[in-house]
């Protein structure tokens, strides 16, 4: 139970790492009955880093949060994401809340710990040698506690028809007060003791962990889970099509001179395409369903939340586009495949021809030494076998056949290739 309201901001990172010392994500919270499908999902959950008490946490404005823990977890396939999980006053009010929203998100590049910047306390943190970078994903989830759940629950029990103003001041974080375009999931609202509404960046689950007594903060930290998925997934998404669009600049960009060239070109686009398609399998196809959690509690809110964000259609437009760039090295390779044919073809006639040749300018030669061995009256040993004048006739009927043979030759390859079926029947149906 938390009196004040408790807030836990979700941040996306740029960098990828593989940090073996880790915790299980089972461990971080209390998610009571939940823990089990958490156990049964460890290999495939995020793993936690650290988790540290922070002292100092400021930003371009003032952040008013009584405690701060400070959570970085890794995926299995190396995605990092930063949470901070705080706890503001039990006076809060609606707009207090908003503004701490709005600083912590559109100005999170200004937060800092002791007067260092935040990324760069969290990389002295861990053995890593890569500065940590946010990302483009946040989310924010807001579990309202004091003064703000009161005044949630009064809007609701006075308008139960409507969305809480109030409720949708801290969703858009300040900006706006009007309900349009916030998600509110079937089956988690009633009236007097909870609220789950969300927007792309914020949500809010209130009264779950005090007038549902037998839920707790058990729901609430299982909801997290859900948050910390999500956006570690749409990383992956922005990364894979970032990779995607890198892999085709390659290919149209590559000058080849050579089969080498293009073998070692389509072997790397292979590789490329095999790691952005393990990327969407594991680093987001693996959140997207119930299998992790399998309680409608959980799946209503996380549907609802991917249903906001796009998951499911970015998912399916990256894996189009992953499609595609299979296509493309798949044209590269049956291109690669025709030269290397071709390639070898040549080499066959080149050998065929030189071989021919050979024989052709070896066996004349064997005859005029037969000849010119044999012990006969027909050789003269007075005259030389390069006396042309003597031995004209011998060297004409030795050469010539092989001359006119050679010409035969010719003739029939010019009218082999002139005369294609292939080409026969295109100009028949023309």
């Amino acid at each position: 139970m938390h009196a004040g309201t408790r807030a836990v901001l979700v941040y996306g990172l740029t960098n990828r790492a593989s940090l073996p010392d880790t915790s299980p994500l089972s461990e971080l919270y209390d998610y009571g009955r939940f823990t089990a499908h958490l156990e049964a999902s460890e290999s495939l959950l995020p793993r936690v880093v650290f988790d540290y008490p922070v002292a100092g946490l400021a930003g371009a404005g003032p952040l008013g949060l009584t405690s701060v823990r400070a959570i970085l977890t890794v995926t299995p396939r190396g995605d990092l994401t930063l949470m901070l999980d705080v706890e503001i006053g039990p006076d809060a009010t609606t707009e207090f809340v908003a503004r701490m929203l709005a600083t912590t998100c559109f100005r999170r590049g200004e937060l800092t710990v002791d007067a260092t910047p935040l990324l760069d306390w969290a990389s002295a943190q861990v053995d890593t040698e890569c500065a940590l970078e946010f990302g483009r994903d946040v989310h924010q989830m807001v579990f309202p506690g004091g003064a703000l759940l009161d005044q949630l629950h009064a809007d609701q029990l006075s308008h139960p028809e409507r969305l809480s103003p109030a409720a949708a001041q801290v969703i858009y974080r300040g900006t706006r007060q009007i309900a349009s375009g916030i998600r509110i999931p079937g089956g988690l609202n009633n009236p007097g003791q909870t609220i789950v509404a969300h927007g792309r960046g914020v949500s809010v689950a209130a009264g779950w962990g005090v007038e549902v007594e037998t839920w707790g903060d058990e729901l609430e930290n299982t909801y997290v889970v859900g948050v910390l998925v999500l956006v570690a997934a749409l990383e992956v998404v922005q990364r894979v099509r970032r990779a995607a669009f890198a892999s085709l600049t390659t290919n149209s960009d590559a000058m080849l001179e050579s089969t080498e060239d293009a073998r070692t070109l389509v072997s790397r686009l292979s590789s490329e395409l095999n790691e952005m398609q393990l990327d969407l399998s594991f680093g987001v196809e693996a959140y997207i369903d119930s299998v992790l959690i399998p309680e409608s509690v959980v799946e209503g809110f996380q549907s609802s939340l991917r249903d906001a964000v796009g998951l499911d259609h970015g998912l399916a437009n990256t894996s189009r586009m992953l499609e595609r760039l299979q296509a493309v090295i798949e044209t590269r390779l049956s291109t690669l495949e025709a030269a290397a044919g071709e390639q070898q073809e040549r080499s066959a006639r080149l050998m065929s021809g030189l071989f021919g040749a050979g024989s052709l300018m070896a066996l004349p030669p064997a005859l005029l030494l037969a000849f010119f061995g044999l012990n006969g009256r027909e050789v003269d040993e007075q005259w030389s076998i390069f006396d042309m004048g003597h031995y004209w006739l011998v060297y004409l009927v030795v050469w010539v056949p092989f001359l006119v043979l050679a010409g035969v030759g010719v003739v029939l390859q010019r009218r082999i290739r002139a005369s294609s079926p292939q080409l026969t029947r295109s100009r028949r149906r023309r």
